[in-house]
């Protein structure tokens, strides 16, 4: 708020006569002292090398002494055309915010009198209107002096200095506001738009990324003291560690994101380690912070976030699935942060040529990196796999459209099949009843003509299999259009056993054993259609003359789903194998299956796919299995 309050009354009132204010002319130089050994009293007994603009060290621990040198400037050159101005005081300017510790001594009376200032020593009188730290020269202007300030901070060391009269002094407070302002609307405005993107899409992605862009607005609170402004009454050294660990956090969520970019396609193993050792790193980075080594962690820190687009090129490069058009993205991406957070660290250490500090990071702390970058590649990723899920799914519609037209146009003519096989069905039926009829009543008066029985008995033969052929693919019909089930009934176990085994000539070959009183409830033409083609397979199959074994019982089985004990009766029957051998257990269900080696009895092999079929309808199980040269099938009805 009181940035703004400022920003509207620089606005308001005019500023004109600031132009003629005299400027003194100051020249820069620091000393480093790595043990933190030297007073003030001895401080000039060392060698200053002189520096220009910002001074960047880099990381240092230790003490950064700066000396600055003030020449009074000639009073005449603040004479305009019409009047002279009064002269203001004199102002060192010293920043940023984050500084934790800046002492100002200058000569007063012959001694020195030190200031300190700083993120941990906050001082009202000695901040300037933006978040810089301010100090108001006692001295007299007209003569040249020399102030002196001790700066101990952790972290990358950026000093910025000025030194002007308090009415000049103010362009540079109102260019820092600026940045300040700037930096946190571009940030909030992201991370609007990250939550209208979220809300819209539902993405991971993006999750993360409002994640990300919150602890960019708390960093850049920390870094400029708009967090210790808003928590006035919390321990300073508390604040302080914040801004650490936001900034560890920071580079948490960074690379999430990252991971998160081809989290769906088939990455390397080595990818997942070296992401899972950047995560892993991440959080051991907060231990130190906690300890005091604050130093250590942000050294850390600043390594991590420079691996990170190394990381994640090799990730993206090494991912053999990855979109063409996503891969070129963040490639892209990736070199261009890295480059940037480069010459930041670059800059920082003052490595840099002085020409390229309009386009290199400030440091890791820069303001600009607020978000945009990442912002803007992220919004084009999500835009850009929407695209092409709409295009998915505009495709797939278009595709369900063409099946749906081919289904319909398969069931119609599935039904135009459907009524050809009830029509031939019926009309075969016909001449097949006609033919056996008359076939019995010529087969009376060939009694006595042996040879003419026998030929009878071919035709009765071949009548009964075209009979059960046009039985079977009748029922086949009947089952797959059957939606509902006709009428449940009690159906006695061994009651429809005997009819069922009763219409073959040898039925003492059948053994039954049933459980006494044991009725089915069940639809009665599904259950015949189950137990009549086991039965039928097992006679027909079986060794000639060899023993059917047929066992009837109730049992408790455990619920699949609710777990709960569900009551079935077991129908069981076995037969030996037979010369046509032990049947293919895994196509034993298929239609229009059979053995090889059966090819010659009759049939079309669709007897055990209608004993599954009817066994479904009926919400029963069918099992087989084989053991000691038996054929074992197994049906549990539900009751």
């Amino acid at each position: 708020m009181r940035h703004l309050v400022f920003f509207l009354l620089l606005h308001l009132f005019p500023v004109s006569g600031w132009a003629t204010t005299p400027v003194p002319n100051v020249s820069h130089a620091y000393f480093y002292d790595p043990q933190s050994a030297t007073s003030i009293d001895a401080v000039h007994e060392n060698n200053f090398t002189p520096y220009k603009d910002e001074l960047n060290l880099g990381f240092k621990n230790g003490t950064i002494w700066v000396r600055l040198d003030i020449t009074s400037t000639d009073v005449s050159q603040a004479i305009s055309n019409t009047e002279i101005k009064p002269v203001s005081p004199l102002i060192i300017r010293a920043g940023p915010h984050y500084l934790d510790e800046i002492t100002f001594y200058e000569k007063l009376d012959g001694k020195w009198s030190g200031t300190t200032v700083g993120d941990l020593f906050p001082n009202p009188s000695a901040q300037c209107i933006d978040d810089f730290h301010c100090y108001t020269l006692q001295g007299s202007q007209q003569q040249a002096q020399t102030i002196y300030l001790k700066i101990k901070s952790t972290g990358v060391l950026t000093l910025e200095l000025e030194v002007k009269p308090y009415d000049a002094l103010i362009f540079s407070a109102l260019k820092r506001v600026r940045q300040t302002s700037i930096s946190l609307t571009a940030a909030f405005a992201l991370l609007v738009m990250g939550l209208i993107f979220y809300f819209r899409y539902r993405s991971k992605l993006l999750h993360i990324f409002c994640w990300f862009q919150v602890s960019i607005i708390l960093f850049i609170c920390a870094r400029n003291g708009i967090l210790a402004q808003l928590l006035p009454n919390w321990p300073v050294t508390f604040i302080d560690n914040c801004g650490h660990i936001i900034f560890s956090l920071r580079v948490f969520l960074h690379a999430a994101l990252g991971r998160e970019f081809i989290s769906a396609y088939q990455t390397t193993s080595l990818y997942k380690k070296l992401s899972a050792v950047v995560f892993m790193l991440c959080g051991l980075s907060v231990i130190p912070i906690v300890l005091g080594f604050t130093n250590f962690a942000l050294i850390l820190n600043t390594s991590i976030f420079l691996c990170i687009p190394l990381v994640q090129i090799y990730g993206t490069n090494s991912t053999p699935d990855i979109p063409k058009s996503l891969r070129i993205i963040l490639l892209i991406a990736y070199t261009l942060f890295f480059t940037l957070v480069a010459l930041g660290l670059l800059h920082s250490t003052d490595l840099i040529p002085k020409g390229l500090n309009l386009i290199s990071m400030r440091g890791i702390a820069d303001m600009r990196l607020n978000g945009i970058v990442t912002s803007f590649f992220v919004f084009w990723i999500i835009l850009l796999e929407q695209n092409n899920r709409d295009k998915i799914k505009a495709n797939d519609i278009i595709k369900l459209r063409l099946d749906a037209a081919q289904a319909q146009a398969n069931q119609e003519k599935l039904n135009d099949r459907n009524t050809l096989i009830d029509m031939l069905t019926h009309e075969l039926k016909n001449p097949l009843g006609t033919i056996t009829f008359a076939a019995t009543s010529v087969k009376r008066k060939l009694l006595n003509d042996k040879d003419s029985l026998q030929r009878f008995k071919h035709i009765d033969l071949c009548i009964t299999r075209m009979n059960k052929l046009i039985e079977h693919v009748a029922r086949s019909s009947k089952i797959d259009r059957l939606h509902e089930l006709g009428p449940v009934e009690n159906i006695p176990a061994a009651a429809l056993m005997h009819d069922l085994i009763e219409e073959y000539a040898d039925d003492q070959r059948f053994i039954l054993q049933i459980e006494d009183d044991l009725t089915f409830r069940a639809n009665r033409e599904m259950l015949t259609v189950i137990f009549e083609n086991l039965i039928s397979n097992a006679y027909k199959y079986a060794h000639a003359a060899s023993t059917i074994y047929i066992s009837i019982h109730s049992e408790l089985t455990a619920a699949a789903t609710s777990g709960n004990n569900q009551n079935h009766i077991c129908f069981s029957i076995s037969n030996t194998a037979g010369v046509f051998g032990i049947p293919d257990e895994n196509r034993l269900f298929e239609r229009y299956y059979r053995h090889s080696q059966s090819q010659g009895i009759p049939g079309l092999g669709i007897g055990l796919s209608l004993v599954k079929a009817a066994a479904q309808k009926i919400g029963a199980s069918v099992n087989y299995h084989h053991e000691y040269g038996l054929i074992i099938f197994t049906v549990r009805v539900p009751n």
